[in-house]
């Protein structure tokens, strides 16, 4: 399963603490479980802060495919609430 597309630029604890509707287990997964991967596989920190860099290929394939589209629909959930899309111009 792919990911939202702008939210391949967060981290696994950024998605834990940003993101509205995840669960306690998979909020805890993100942080005991994930987070430790992702620091040794990730060159972190990283060398370009602030550039968005696909962070998602250092951690996504450790998550279930449940816990792959809870992210992506509580990060669409999140961003639904948050912005309209339909007053974004480019």
């Amino acid at each position: 399963m792919n990911i939202e597309p702008l939210a391949k630029t967060w981290s696994p604890d950024a998605v834990a603490e940003c993101l509205d509707n995840i669960s306690t287990d998979l909020y805890k997964r993100l942080w005991n479980e994930i987070l430790p991967v992702y620091i040794e596989r990730a060159d972190y920190p990283n060398p370009y802060p602030g550039e968005y860099v696909d962070q998602t290929v250092h951690y996504w394939d450790l998550l279930t495919p449940a816990e792959q589209t809870e992210i992506n629909d509580a990060y669409q959930a999140t961003f639904d609430q948050y912005c309209d899309t339909d007053e974004v111009t480019l």
